[in-house]
C-alpha cells in the first residue's frame, strides 16, 4: 500500500508528521496559511516545498482544505478530548463536513503498540491513501512533536508491509539463513537427491513471491524437511553400506533411526 501524508505544517503534530513522511520516503504535502505562518515563524520553503499556500494567512482555511483533500484524518493528542484545542475541535468539524474517516489517538491511553494498531487497522478498513494528520502545537502542548514523531516513525515504519506489522515477523517467525539450492546435494541416495532439488526450487519460488510473513513461516518448514532429509538418507547410507560390508544390500530388510 502507498500513501501520502499531508499536514498544515504547524509546530508539533503537523511538522512531526512531515517530518517522518520526509524521513521514510513517503509522499507528504498538504496546506498552510498564505505566507507560510506557523508559531515558530516561516515555515521552511526547501524542507517543506511541497506545502502549498492557501489564499487566507489564517489558519482555518488550511484546516478545512487539508481535511477536504485527504482520505482521512488522523488526530494524535495526550489530553481528554474535552480539551482539544480550537484547531483540533475545528479539524474534527471538518471531518463531519466533508463525511471523512476520523481516528483519534490519544497518546496517554493504550500501549503504544496498541494504538498502533489501530491505526494499521484503520487505514486498511478505510482504503486511505492520503493521510491527513493533524494535532496540537507544541506551544499549547510541550513535548507533542518528539511523542508524535516516535509514534508515527514506528507506526509507518510497520504498516506497509506485507505482514500487518514488521514486529510480528521479527518475533514470531525470526529470521533464518537462506539455505543454497545445492548445499544440502549430499546424499548418496537418488531418490533423497530429488526430493532436495524440489524443496530447494520450492524454497526459491516462495521467496519470491509470497509476502514477508509466508516466506519466513514457509522457509523454516523447508528447512526442517530438509534437515530432516539429510539425517535420515544419512542414516540410511550408512545402514546400507555396513550391510555391504556383511554381503548383504536388501533395503527391503534394512531398518534406519528417524
Amino acid at each position: 500500500m502507498s500513501i501520502k501524508i499531508v499536514s498544515g505544517g504547524q509546530t508539533g503534530v503537523d511538522r512531526s508528521a512531515l517530518d517522518v513522511a520526509i524521513e521514510l520516503n513517503y509522499k507528504y504535502g498538504g496546506w498552510c496559511p498564505r505566507g507560510r505562518k506557523a508559531e515558530d515563524g516561516i515555515i521552511d520553503s526547501i524542507k517543506y516545498a511541497n506545502l502549498e499556500e492557501t489564499s487566507s494567512n489564517h489558519y482555518p482555511q488550511r484546516t478545512e482544505f487539508n481535511v477536504r483533500d485527504s482520505d482521512g484524518t488522523l488526530i494524535i493528542i495526550v489530553g481528554n478530548e474535552d480539551t482539544m484545542g480550537r484547531g483540533s475541535k475545528l479539524t474534527v468539524n471538518m471531518t463531519k463536513k466533508y463525511e471523512k474517516p476520523l481516528l483519534i489517538i490519544n497518546l496517554n491511553q493504550d500501549d503504544k503498540i496498541k494504538n498502533e494498531t489501530k491505526v494499521i487497522e484503520w487505514l486498511s478498513m478505510h482504503k486511505i491513501k492520503i493521510l491527513n494528520i493533524a494535532g496540537p502545537r507544541e506551544e499549547t502542548t510541550p513535548g507533542i512533536y518528539k511523542q508524535a514523531e516516535q509514534f508515527l516513525r514506528n507506526t509507518f515504519t510497520e504498516t506497509f508491509d506485507e505482514c500487518p506489522t514488521k514486529r510480528n515477523i521479527d518475533e514470531n517467525y525470526p529470521s533464518s539463513p537462506s539455505p543454497s539450492p545445492m548445499t544440502s546435494i549430499t546424499h548418496s541416495n537418488p531418490r533423497a537427491i530429488n526430493s532436495t532439488l524440489i524443496n530447494s526450487q520450492r524454497h526459491l519460488t516462495n521467496h519470491s513471491t509470497l509476502s514477508p510473513c509466508t516466506v519466513s513461516k514457509r522457509s523454516q518448514k523447508l528447512n526442517k524437511n530438509d534437515n530432516l532429509l539429510s539425517r535420515n538418507s544419512l542414516v540410511q547410507t550408512t545402514t546400507r553400506n555396513n550391510k555391504i560390508s556383511n554381503g548383504n544390500d536388501d533395503d527391503s530388510s534394512s531398518t534406519y533411526k528417524q
